[in-house]
């Protein structure tokens, strides 16, 4: 088995291992980034770890996601999270979290030795609903997800997803897919992925 179709198997099933609208709820309340790596890193342990040839750590060497084989990364995976509204504005918010993904690569390409893929995984919240406001201090963002929702909530899901393919050409995608992740408060929420890689380590 590749590290791509690893990945992109547990990343298919991932929604599943979750209690329903846990995934929601987490997802609204905070951003997703450390709830989808912890259950992810758990799945891949689950798979491939606990033998002493393949393991799977968190924060290895600064990296958010490490499989090793033989002590050396065979695998490494960073993580950045943000909402449907950051990617309305392209210029600006989007030239900033392709800067901080390029960054991550980097720093996981530091740790390359021969043999090594990585991979980013860019994960955008969206709310298919509106927020009451009653729940301003409990939905995080809430004032930025309404502001964003009067242009129409399908419609900055769609702009968004757009305005990232666009920001982000020239990277290569293993995965484009979305979380199902159920309701929270009476919101749908949905999380949309781009999973890209692999970026080659050392030859």
């Amino acid at each position: 088995m590749t590290q791509a179709q690893l990945l992109t198997q547990e990343l298919q099933a991932l929604a599943g291992s979750f209690a329903p609208d846990e995934l929601a709820f987490l997802a609204l309340t905070s951003k997703a980034e450390f709830v989808v790596r912890d259950r992810l890193a758990f799945r891949i342990h689950r798979r491939v770890g606990g033998d002493k040839v393949d393991l799977v750590a968190r924060e290895w060497h600064h990296a958010d996601l490490a499989v090793l084989r033989g002590n050396a990364p065979w695998l490494l995976l960073e993580l950045k999270a943000m909402y449907s509204f950051d990617a309305m504005n392209e210029a600006s918010d989007l030239a900033n979290f392709r800067e901080e993904v390029r960054r991550d690569v980097r720093k996981a390409l530091a740790l390359a030795v021969q043999g090594t893929e990585i991979f980013s995984l860019l994960l955008v919240t969206h709310p298919q609903g509106h927020c009451d406001p009653s729940l301003d201090d409990v939905v995080k963002y809430l004032p930025r997800i309404e502001r964003t929702a009067v242009r129409g909530i399908q419609r900055v899901r769609e702009e968004a997803a757009g305005n990232i393919a666009k920001a982000f050409v020239g990277e290569p995608v293993a995965l484009r897919d979305t979380l199902s992740a159920g309701t929270a408060f009476g919101i749908p929420v949905s999380i949309d992925y781009w999973l890209f890689g692999p970026y080659i380590g050392a030859a």
